[in-house]
């Protein structure tokens, strides 16, 4: 089995976007992918009083990714972004939709974090 640093399948970029920074995740997440995520959410937390999260191509997420978030949601004003189909089941099976801010599109979750 690969490092998780090195799975293709999992894709994480950062860039700025009008006045929030966009973390976007691509890919299957779980325990032994999740790392990678894990850091550039954790180092662009820490240098960004908001952060956006771009989860719309998530294609599997344990509750591994459900603990990133809330976690995330602790330290800082976490957005979560246009969500995969499989990240809002997550969120709603867990009611973690009633605690976290989950905006339909990158630019609404752009707009309420200006």
């Amino acid at each position: 089995m690969s490092d998780a640093a090195d799975d293709p399948a999992v894709k994480v970029e950062q860039y700025a976007l009008d006045h929030c920074w966009v973390v976007s995740v691509t890919g299957e997440l779980d325990a032994h992918s999740l790392s990678p995520v894990s850091e550039a959410v954790e180092l662009a937390a820490a240098s960004h009083p908001v952060l956006v999260l771009d989860t719309g191509g998530v294609t599997f997420a344990d509750s591994t990714v459900l603990s990133l978030l809330l976690t995330l949601h602790a330290v800082t004003k976490l957005r979560i972004a246009a969500p995969s189909p499989q990240i809002v089941r997550l969120l709603a099976i867990t009611r973690a939709d009633e605690v976290l801010s989950v905006f339909s599109t990158l630019e609404q979750a752009c707009e309420i974090a200006a």
